[in-house]
């Protein structure tokens, strides 16, 4: 069976740590063909070495936005993107190793067209992440 490529779109915009999580875990995913194209707001010659130097394995592309705010840095990845699947991820989230793998056998099945989560969210993250405790809030706040 041949393994169809993917690319996966990270926008960024945080702290080195989050993306260091996350470029390891992608480092050791079991399936090896894809691609990871981390969206920068900017950026810096220094991150693009770095990233480079600390994840040679990785067929990594650095690249910069085109235009403010989340969908254009999804657009941007786009625009560079070869892979036949596309997958949009967080610059915060630590997958495990056999996410894409998983994700791909999702698409055998001839009536997916996409998939998403599961999201783990911490409890003290709910409130601000969880989009039915935040319908749950509404109801509430409107009953009363």
């Amino acid at each position: 069976m041949n393994t169809p490529k993917v690319s996966i779109i990270i926008p960024t915009a945080r702290a080195k740590d989050s993306r260091f999580k996350l470029l390891e875990s992608l480092s050791i995913q079991t399936m090896g063909n894809f691609e990871v194209i981390v969206v920068f707001r900017t950026l810096l010659l220094e991150d693009k070495r770095e990233l480079q130097k600390k994840y040679p394995k990785l067929k990594l592309l650095l690249v910069e936005q085109k235009h403010p705010g989340l969908v254009s840095a999804r657009n941007t990845g786009i625009d560079y993107a070869t892979g036949e699947i596309t997958v949009f991820t967080d610059d915060d989230i630590t997958p495990v190793k056999n996410w894409l793998k998983e994700i791909n056998l999702s698409f055998n099945n001839t009536q997916v067209g996409g998939v998403s989560g599961p999201t783990i969210i911490p409890k003290g993250f709910l409130d601000n992440r969880d989009l039915l405790s935040f319908f749950e809030k509404k109801i509430q706040i409107s009953i009363h």
